[in-house]
């Protein structure tokens, strides 16, 4: 800084993170490599006197400063929270996960406290009813939809159908899917639920169901073992084939392989006459729901699923998801994209000492978010205090009053809509205080493998090389045709 801090006002922003936790390793780096990140905006903010007559000092806070579970984890993530709150802070950056970011972000939303998370996903954050001074850099899962649609609409295709498990993230995704598509003058034809039952649900029938309407362009919204579940039985049930597309979202072909590979020893087994149906299989009904409960999240939907196929051919992996699949991952490195090129020469020149994370040549985790929801924070700390309803114009009298935290009603999601352009692109806040647009790679299964094919950015869609469907060829016209 090249003023002297005895001239400025100290404004506190405040970090909690989970800094001790180490049993999940993808917490650690987003943790880590996010408060480097925080540390980076801050050390420019206040070198480049971004708010004239101010610098922000930050407040940082364990949400998980002792390794505990349960009830005992929460309450020291809550008393984190409190603690942060009385020393001051006019402004929260976290948590990791979007439970404790809940907790946290209704005690800030109460007390107008503005917060910003670059890693909490989860939809119920969205409800301004309960966090109205929450946003974040990260996009939810409901920007898929964008994605989805985009791409769809770039293909000509004027039918789809949906295929959504039965949980709050197919359930929110499909829902955001069916409503993008009618405005963009997409017909849904299908829309039908799997998973119902968990692991023991009759996928195939739900199948069946989609594709006996003619479906032809099926989005698959799910995560986890229910979408490697449903996509492994509709190749065995030929499904997957030279007259139809398959859209998902998250998928890795190694684990796809692992699914496909899990459910071919089944049916050999089973042919064999030598599988060994387990015992959690058929339960009686004198034991208790939670028992059952239990029982039925230890069962393996891919195995049961094999267990349970009347037609015991095995599927070529290689033959079947040879084309014609598309996945969408969300992209967090925008090489060629100037603001984020100007972070990450920052990011490889930084000091691994003091920057966890930094000085590596690839950006590890949400840097990019973390760096943003600070830089955002700032800059809506700035148009306040030039905000032309305030009942004073003397910038030194609105400083203090910022930094004592007395201008929370001026501090909602709506602040920090300063068109900020950042490493992640614009940074432009729905009336949620989620992100409008987001950034994905798009990927092509080509021969069992991930093929990057294009990208969106900012809601922008380029194709670096043309879609491969199951027959092979690129010629999109033969879909449209069957459609």
């Amino acid at each position: 800084m090249t003023a002297d801090n005895s001239t400025l006002i100290e404004i506190k922003v405040g970090v909690l993170l989970p800094f001790h936790q180490n049993n999940d390793n993808w917490t650690k780096i987003m943790t880590m490599s996010g408060i480097s990140a925080i540390r980076l905006a801050v050390a420019e903010i206040n070198a480049k006197q971004m708010i004239p007559g101010a610098y922000i000092t930050l407040i940082e806070k364990d949400s998980y400063p002792k390794p505990v579970e349960g009830q005992a984890a929460i309450t020291q993530a809550v008393y984190s929270a409190i603690s942060l709150i009385q020393e001051g802070v006019v402004g929260i950056i976290g948590d990791i996960s979007s439970s404790w970011t809940s907790f946290s972000a209704l005690m800030t939303s109460t007390l107008k406290i503005p917060q910003c998370s670059f890693s909490a996903v989860a939809t119920s954050l969205s409800d301004k009813s309960q966090f109205g001074y929450f946003f974040r850099t990260v996009p939810t899962n409901l920007l898929y939809s964008d994605a989805t649609v985009s791409f769809i609409v770039s293909q000509g295709w004027p039918v789809m159908g949906v295929l959504y498990s039965d949980d709050d993230f197919g359930q929110q995704l499909s829902e955001s899917v069916v409503m993008k598509a009618r405005v963009n003058g997409i017909s849904v034809k299908s829309y039908q639920s799997f998973y119902e039952d968990g692991p023991k649900s009759n996928i195939r029938k739900s199948l069946d169901t989609l594709m006996s309407t003619g479906v032809r362009i099926v989005f698959v919204a799910a995560e986890g073992k229910a979408q490697l579940t449903v996509l492994t039985i509709a190749a065995q049930a030929g499904y997957i084939n030279n007259d139809t597309v398959w859209i998902t979202t998250d998928m890795e072909t190694d684990d796809l392989f692992v699914a496909v590979n899990n459910f071919n020893s089944i049916l050999e087994k089973r042919a064999n006459h030598t599988d060994i149906i387990p015992a959690n299989y058929n339960l009686t009904d004198d034991l208790s729901k939670a028992v059952k409960q239990s029982n039925n999240d230890s069962i393996d939907p891919i195995e049961y699923s094999a267990r349970m196929a009347s037609n015991l051919t095995t599927i070529n992996y290689n033959q079947t998801f040879s084309g014609g699949i598309f996945v969408f991952e969300v992209l967090k490195q925008l090489t060629g994209y100037e603001p984020f090129d100007t972070f990450h020469n920052k990011w490889i020149h930084l000091d691994p000492r003091l920057y966890p994370y930094g000085g590596q040549t690839n950006i590890s985790s949400n840097e990019g978010m973390a760096y943003s929801c600070m830089m955002v924070m700032a800059d809506g700390f700035n148009r306040t205090i030039y905000n032309s309803t305030m009942p004073t114009t003397n910038t030194t009298s609105i400083l203090e009053q910022l930094a004592a935290g007395e201008l929370g009603e001026y501090m909602e999601p709506s602040t920090f809509n300063t068109s900020f352009l950042g490493p992640i692109g614009p940074v432009v806040f729905d009336q949620n205080g989620d992100l409008a647009t987001g950034n994905f790679r798009i990927y092509n299964v080509q021969k069992g493998a991930l093929i990057d094919i294009g990208r969106i950015v900012a809601g922008n869609m380029n194709l670096t090389s043309l879609p491969m469907y199951h027959d092979g060829t690129t010629k999109v016209y033969k879909l449209k045709y069957r459609l």
